[in-house]
């Protein structure tokens, strides 16, 4: 359960990331690296959520 938790939680703040750096302008692909970097997820979950997002 705490598991889950976690990952809802880290899910969650990569949304926020990315639309963030949305907001600001930043490019796909450099929210993309940025992310990646500093959440430590997969390039695959990251791209994921950035479709989810757009829709």
């Amino acid at each position: 359960m705490f598991e889950s938790i976690q990952n809802k939680y880290k899910m969650m703040m990569v949304i926020g990331a990315i639309n963030g750096m949305r907001d600001l302008g930043v490019a796909d692909d450099d929210i993309l690296v940025r992310v990646m970097r500093l959440y430590g997820v997969t390039r695959e979950y990251v791209l994921d959520l950035m479709k989810t997002e757009a829709a």
